[in-house]
């Protein structure tokens, strides 16, 4: 009954992460963009949807699929295991959406504060 509430919840907030986490990278990496016309509906209408859609897929598997391994006792296993499985979601979808623009701000297309050691590309 715990992930009925939980696959969902996990899913919309997955989705919010990876496009917060995509809109700061875009800001460090091109401080004077305001956000191109259509970069709201091209979020609103297709990123998050997809992102969610994804997310809610692969959250609600996992979820499921350990659930019925381990039974009812291993709901703590289950919801961390598919919270494990939600970041790593945010990341690809970072990964996946994130446009390199390499200048002072970002040599090589990565912002100086991100991790040497989290590869961002593709």
């Amino acid at each position: 009954m715990f992930g009925l509430v939980w696959c969902p919840l996990l899913a919309v907030t997955t989705a919010f992460a990876a496009l917060v986490w995509r809109r700061k990278l875009i800001v460090a990496c091109d401080p004077g963009d305001s956000g191109a016309p259509f970069e709201g509906a091209y979020v609103l209408l297709f990123l998050g949807p997809v992102i969610t859609v994804a997310a809610f897929v692969v959250v609600t598997t996992t979820y499921g699929a350990i659930s019925a391994l381990v039974g009812s006792r291993g709901v703590v296993l289950a919801v961390a295991v598919s919270l494990i499985v939600a970041v790593v979601v945010a990341y690809v979808a970072v990964v996946w959406t994130h446009d390199p623009i390499d200048n002072a701000h970002c040599p090589g297309g990565v912002p100086l504060w991100w991790p040497s050691w989290l590869p961002l590309g593709r």
